[in-house]
């Protein structure tokens, strides 16, 4: 699955998270290897070319960025303010900046998904919860479905993937032991938990979980309609 691409500065974010948000759409979703060059015209959205004050605020965060010494670039800065064929690459320091910021959680557009891999559940995951997650601009993260290294265990690939989330969602059909120890990981490190459950199999939710509110659902349509608005009250308000 594709990853989400973020725009490089949120038109309703504080000048922090767009300072941070910049560096991170770079470092996420333009550079491959360490040192590789971008060009600023691939990561401006393209309903923003003839936006004259975005394109301006874009070229001040980037001049930020490079006083800064995240960003680098061989071009001139007159070069860079006409944003005339600009290149430039996120530093060493910039790669460790956009690490922390990851790890920390903020402003990260993942959501770290806890369920049952079963077959009985893929219409379930596939129908509600990752297009909830996905028609609310996040990208869903499900261990199985994702590419891990092959000298990382399994086990490390859930505690990074969780560190690097906004939020989780716990599913608690099938009552499976790994999504209570990743519901109450994710809890501990203060990411908002969001549990569904499959209505007839609530009843066999362990006593600790039954009080906590929960999605119940009948059908994929149901949880996504449910999930998507949960998701707009808890996570986007």
């Amino acid at each position: 699955m594709e990853k989400r691409k973020r725009p490089p500065l949120p038109l309703d974010a504080s000048p922090q998270e767009k300072y941070d948000n910049f560096i991170l759409a770079v470092f996420e979703d333009h550079q491959k290897h360490f040192g590789d060059d971008i060009r600023l015209y691939n990561i401006i959205p393209e309903e923003y070319t003839f936006d004259e004050p975005y394109r301006k605020e874009l070229v001040a965060y980037l001049c930020t960025l490079i006083e800064d010494g995240l960003l680098s670039s061989d071009s001139p800065e007159s070069q860079i303010r006409r944003l005339v064929d600009t290149t430039f690459r996120v530093t060493f320091k910039g790669i460790n900046y956009c690490r922390s910021i990851q790890e920390s959680g903020k402003n990260s557009t993942r959501c770290f998904i806890a369920m049952a891999f079963k077959d009985d559940m893929e219409s379930f995951y596939e129908d509600g919860i990752s297009k909830a997650i996905e028609a609310n601009n996040f990208r869903p993260i499900r261990v199985d479905k994702e590419h891990t290294e092959n000298e990382q265990t399994i086990n490390d690939f859930i505690i990074s993937s969780i560190k690097q989330s906004k939020f989780c969602i716990a599913d608690l059909t099938h009552q499976r032991n790994g999504v209570y120890f990743e519901a109450g990981y994710a809890l501990g490190r203060g990411l908002k938990v969001i549990y569904t459950c499959r209505r007839d199999d609530h009843e066999n939710v362990h006593f600790d979980l039954k009080t906590m509110q929960t999605i119940l659902y009948d059908t994929p349509e149901e949880l996504r309609e449910a999930l998507s608005l949960k998701i707009q009250a808890v996570i986007l308000d």
